[in-house]
């Protein structure tokens, strides 16, 4: 299969006056970059809030819009030269401490959020009838007004501001520079079709290899499973379940359910989440012609009885729901590559094709559609996934399978807080006196208190030499009680402090009255006001 993407790309131009993707469709896409939360820093009480407000704010969209969240999973390697180091961190274990982390690779998240206007409903599409082969453009025919285009915008304004409600979410439109790209950086688009968000890469050639079953993106081999069939969805679907990696016996640690085949395999990948929302009123109507068809068919087959059970049931809780169940169509792929040999390829589909059946999923495989599947993905072109690809289901089963969590290597580029590795292994820096540790939630508090807790040999020395290390060196005064003198080379050696060591058979007296030198400073007058008080 040959696609001339010179002649039939499906992304024409920009309208620059609201920074829009347009199709060969005529659809309208507005695009955001989300900043979402810490990887594995979501509570119950989080994924309840999220899935609580994505009820509410996609309500907020208008009917025919289609909401497409696209996650870049990219391996990367540390670089001290990126960063802007602080005091603390230009001294010799400053530095020492950084080397260590040079070139390791980590798992980096770059997230996406992209809104699709499109007046085509899916039902009339199919993946057999895309649009990337019509070499006629149908602009009139779905030319937008600008009472519709208006009625978008305020739809997606409201829809950022319920979803953000409450949570550490933030969203910052893609302008027209990135969308269209600019000399020595790539757009939007290019970089997913060369499944990079590296801005110096190069435009390579895509082929699908048919015997291998992938598309090769340059040396890069390609592949994509994807949920767009009831049959690929269980029963008991919910946006987390318990983590025992994480969990106790009496802790419960949620975790995500896109978690097993996004953030935990070691591969890098895609992962997109599609949801258009259905008009109600048109949508019983659909299922009341649909249910008369398979009535006619019932005497046929057991899966004729049971689809017809199904699409009845689905129309009764609708109906019975008085509005409060919004009706949307389901689309959700993963696309994975490696740039390793084919062995390696086949290693990776097993694992993430595990991560799948850990949340009771049955993804499909792509085969000689994967071009297209592949396309239909891209930034703008949604717009082209047909109604046989999408799964009917209810907007509180959609909201499931999104991303809501990063790595936050971005942290690590801004040197605020203590140098640390996350659990991606991304270098961040996390401020343990700010809220949950994340610098950019920062409240004023009143303890400075908080527990290093470890079994024997995790790292609690260490951690603490790090800790102490860098707020002294960023000018504070550190006391330390040391029980099994973990911390003497650092006190004497290193900063030249003053270290006592306390013998039962040789008690130490310590007068604080003595003062010797400078005036004392501020602290020290303080303690000894307080002794006295006493």
């Amino acid at each position: 299969m040959e696609i001339n993407l010179a002649s039939n790309f499906p992304i024409i131009g920009i309208e620059p006056s609201i920074s829009a993707l347009i199709s060969r469709n005529g659809d309208i896409t507005v695009c955001y970059e989300a900043t979402f939360s810490n990887l594995n820093s979501l509570s119950t009480d989080d994924y309840n809030l999220i899935n609580e407000n994505f009820r509410s704010a996609f309500a907020q969209l208008p009917n025919n819009t289609y909401l497409h969240a696209q996650t870049f999973f990219t391996t990367c390697l540390y670089d001290d030269t990126q960063l802007t180091l602080q005091s603390s961190q230009e001294t010799y274990l400053g530095q020492a401490n950084e080397s260590l982390l040079f070139e390791k690779s980590f798992k980096q998240t770059k997230s996406y959020l992209y809104f699709t206007l499109c007046k085509v409903h899916p039902s009339k599409k199919s993946l057999t009838s895309n649009g990337i082969f019509s070499n006629q453009l149908s602009l009139s025919k779905r030319d937008f007004d600008s009472e519709s285009i208006e009625k978008f915008l305020d739809g997606i304004d409201n829809y950022l501001s319920v979803l953000t409600a409450g949570l550490p979410f933030s969203f910052s439109q893609v302008h027209q520079a990135e969308l269209q790209g600019t000399t020595g950086t790539l757009s939007i688009c290019e970089k997913y079709l060369m499944l990079t968000q590296d801005n110096q890469d190069s435009i390579k050639e895509i082929h699908y290899n048919k015997d291998e079953n992938t598309l090769n993106i340059g040396q890069k081999r390609c592949g994509i499973f994807n949920i767009d069939s009831i049959l690929s969805v269980n029963d008991t679907i919910a946006s987390f379940i318990n983590d025992p990696k994480l969990s106790t016996d009496v802790s419960f640690f949620p975790s995500a359910l896109c978690k097993d085949f996004t953030h935990k395999i070691d591969g890098e990948s895609i992962y997109n989440v599609v949801v258009f929302k259905e008009n109600i009123e048109d949508c019983k109507d659909e299922l009341r012609s649909l249910i008369k068809t398979k009535n006619s068919l019932y005497s046929f087959s057991e899966e004729n009885r049971t689809s017809l059970v199904d699409t009845e049931e689905f129309l009764s809780n609708l109906v019975e729901s008085s509005g409060r169940l919004l009706p949307v169509r389901f689309y959700s792929n993963l696309i994975f590559w490696t740039e390793g040999s084919l062995e390696e390829f086949k290693n990776l589909k097993g694992s993430i094709h595990a991560g799948f059946k850990k949340r009771d999923l049955i993804p499909s495989e792509s085969h000689a559609e994967m071009p297209i599947v592949f396309l239909n993905t891209m930034p703008g072109n949604v717009g082209n996934i047909g109604a046989d690809q999408m799964i009917l289901t209810y907007n509180e089963v959609a909201s499931c399978f999104f991303n809501f969590e990063e790595t936050s290597a971005n942290d690590g580029k801004v040197a605020v807080g203590f140098p640390m590795l996350n659990r991606n292994g991304a270098r961040t820096c996390v401020d343990i006196f700010a809220d949950s540790g994340n610098s950019r939630q920062r409240k004023a508090i009143t303890g400075y208190n908080f527990f290093c807790l470890g079994p024997t040999g995790s790292g609690k020395s260490v951690t603490m030499n790090t800790l102490i290390r860098t707020a002294v060196e960023s000018g504070a005064f550190v006391m330390v009680v040391d029980v099994g003198h973990s911390y003497e080379t650092l006190c004497k050696h290193y900063f030249k402090g003053s270290y006592f060591s306390f013998d039962p058979g040789q008690p130490v007296k310590i007068n604080p009255f003595k003062i010797e030198g400078e005036v004392p400073g501020e602290r020290r007058i303080d303690m000894i006001l307080k002794i006295l008080l006493k």
